[in-house]
């Protein structure tokens, strides 16, 4: 029986030391947790004030706070570019892409294909800089109001129209009045063989003669007008 009670203390210390080790155990890994939690927090914190400042910081960032909305939003708020270095998942979020294309137009090349096949996108970033269109989709740069939008902010955008708007009138008329060296993306034969509006762009830029039409570019004036501009013609 002596032998019997022995072994049953022997057993109930056993069982509380191990009771006590689990305990131990449990507050070792809640405090390791909220360790963690601190430094991630800290982490983020840091990393918000980076971003706000330069939004680039966001390259250096781990890939979980690329992945985190609230940064990746400080980020492109400070520069739209930064959407590069955000999780494809964020590239992808209309909220997100909105923010990076009011800052930048061009960042609309580091969004989604599905969102720069996106009207309202599309055309928040022509709002800030008209050369995005280049990274519209193909749809898009086929559509006449978008490209309008494109060359009404800058005539250069013109280059990345269709083949077929390149072509059209009014469109190419506004992309030349805006930036004369849009003429060189002019697929409108009639439109540069326009003797009032080619004179005008080669007065401004002499080296857009050499897009003008076969007769005008035997017009002594015209010729006389492009050498004056900058003798590149």
């Amino acid at each position: 029986k002596g032998k019997g009670k022995g072994k049953d203390k022997g057993k109930d210390k056993g069982e509380g030391k191990g009771v006590k080790r689990k305990g131990q155990q449990a507050r070792n890994g809640l405090h390791l947790r909220t360790t963690r939690m601190k430094d991630f927090l800290a982490e983020k914190r840091d990393l918000l004030k980076a971003v706000k400042s330069d939004g680039m910081a966001l390259r250096n960032a781990r890939a979980e706070f690329r992945a985190h909305r609230k940064v990746v939003l400080q980020a492109v708020k400070s520069n739209g570019r930064a959407l590069q270095f955000a999780d494809h998942a964020l590239q992808a979020d209309k909220r997100v892409v909105l923010k990076a294309v009011k800052n930048n137009g061009l960042a609309l090349e580091f969004a989604s294909t599905i969102l720069r096949a996106d009207t309202a996108v599309v055309l928040k970033a022509l709002k800030s800089n008209g050369c995005s269109l280049q990274f519209a989709s193909l749809k898009l740069r086929a559509e006449g109001e978008v490209v309008w939008r494109a060359v009404k902010k800058d005539g250069l955008a013109l280059k990345y129209a269709s083949v077929g708007l390149r072509s059209r009138e009014d469109i190419c008329l506004k992309a030349v009045k805006k930036d004369g060296r849009a003429l060189q993306f002019v697929e409108n034969e009639a439109l540069r063989a326009e003797r009032r509006i080619i004179l005008k762009v080669v007065k401004m830029e002499g080296g857009m003669f050499r897009y003008a039409s076969e007769n005008l570019r035997g017009d002594r004036r015209m010729t006389v007008a492009a050498v004056k501009s900058d003798g590149g013609a």
